[in-house]
C-alpha cells in the first residue's frame, strides 16, 4: 500500500505551528525584520561537505539563504530573520532529511558572544529552560581523543579519524569533521556550546587570534549530541572569502567533485560593504524533534523524502 498519510501526527502538527507562532513572537519584539528570499539561484555553495541539488535548468535548490540575506544587510537592510526550505543532496536519515526548515537569522552589531545569549533565548523558550555547557573544539578532541586539533600535523588527525572507524580521510577538514561530531555523541551534557573551531573549519566566519593560536569566530550548539546550531561572527572581508572559495574548489577538484562558480552577487555586495554581524542557522525540525523527545525528523515533518 502507497504510504500516502503524513508521517506525522496530527498533533505534531499542531505543535508545529504554535513554535512557528513564538519564534515569529520573539522577533517582532525585538525589532527583528522577517524576510523571504529566493529557494532557486544561479549559484550554490563552494563547501566541499555540502552537495547542492542541481536542477536541468542549471540552477541549485539554496542549501541556506545565507548568501541573499547578506545581500539584503549590504543593500541596508537592519537585523533580519528567515523561515525557509533548505537542501542538501545525500542527507538522510533520523535527523538529516535532503528538504529540511531552517531557521537563520542576522544581528548587526553583534559579536558571536552576544548571539549565544540569543540562541539561549529562543531554545529556552521552545525546550524551556537548562543549564549549558561551553567548550571549545581543542578541549573536546584533547579531552576525547588526545588530538591538539590546532597544533597537530594532518597525517596525526587522519591515523586518529581512522582509528575512530573514518575509513577513507580525504583531507584534514573531513578528519576534523568527523572527529568533532563522534566528540559531540559522547558529551555527558544537554545543552553545549563548542566554540574555537580550527581556521580550517571557518567557513564564513571571522578569525580571531587568541593566546596562542588563531581559530575560527564561530559557535555550534549541540544538544543532546545532535547539531542544532550553527553560528558565525560574520566574515565581511570579500577577498578573504574569495581566497578562501579557491581553496574550496581545489579540495573539490582533489576529491574529484564537481567546481562550483563563486557568487559574484555575494562577494560584490561584500565588497560594497556587508556591515559587521553576526549570524546563526538553526535546524527547526531537529529542534521540533528535541523538543517532543522524538527519535526521527519524520515525527515532526509532514511528509519526509521517503514520502513525497
Amino acid at each position: 500500500m502507497i504510504p500516502w498519510r503524513p508521517s506525522c501526527s496530527l498533533e505534531n502538527l499542531l505543535e508545529r505551528g504554535r513554535v512557528l507562532g513564538v519564534i515569529r513572537d520573539f522577533f517582532r519584539k525585538k525589532n527583528v525584520l522577517e524576510v523571504q528570499t529566493s529557494i532557486l539561484a544561479h549559484y550554490g555553495v563552494t563547501e566541499p561537505t555540502i552537495a547542492s541539488f542541481k536542477t536541468n535548468s542549471g540552477h541549485y535548490l539554496q542549501t541556506s539563504p545565507e548568501f541573499q540575506m547578506k545581500r539584503l544587510m549590504a543593500a541596508g537592510a537592519p537585523s533580519i530573520y528567515q523561515i525557509c526550505p533548505a537542501f542538501r543532496q545525500g542527507e538522510e536519515g533520523r535527523s538529516h532529511n535532503p528538504e529540511f526548515v531552517i531557521l537563520e537569522w542576522y544581528r548587526l552589531g553583534f559579536d558571536s558572544r552576544q548571539l549565544i545569549v540569543e540562541v539561549t533565548e529562543l531554545v529556552d523558550l521552545i525546550l524551556g529552560g537548562c543549564d549549558y555547557q561551553y567548550c571549545t573544539v581543542g578541549q573536546l578532541l584533547e579531552t576525547e581523543f588526545d588530538l591538539d586539533v590546532y597544533g597537530d600535523s594532518d597525517l596525526r588527525v587522519a591515523e586518529v579519524a581512522r582509528d575512530q572507524g573514518l575509513d577513507n580521510v580525504t583531507g584534514r577538514s573531513d578528519g576534523v569533521d568527523f572527529l568533532i561530531a563522534n566528540a559531540l555523541q559522547r558529551l555527558p551534557f544537554e545543552r553545549v556550546f563548542v566554540t574555537e573551531f580550527p581556521v580550517d573549519q571557518a567557513a564564513l566566519a571571522k578569525t580571531q587570534q587568541l593566546e596562542k593560536n588563531v581559530v575560527a569566530d564561530r559557535f555550534e550548539l549541540v544538544i543532546k549530541g545532535v547539531e542544532i546550531a550553527n553560528g558565525y561572527h560574520e566574515l565581511t572581508d570579500a577577498d578573504e572569502l574569495q581566497r578562501r572559495m579557491d581553496i574550496d574548489n581545489r579540495e573539490r577538484h582533489e576529491l574529484g567533485l564537481p567546481m562550483m562558480a563563486q557568487d559574484p552577487f555575494l562577494l560584490e555586495s561584500m565588497r560594497q560593504g556587508l556591515p559587521a554581524c553576526a549570524g546563526v542557522a538553526v535546524g527547526l525540525d531537529r529542534l521540533l524533534a528535541i523538543a517532543g523527545d522524538h527519535e526521527s525528523l519524520n515525527a515532526v515533518m509532514a511528509f519526509p523524502f521517503d514520502r513525497v
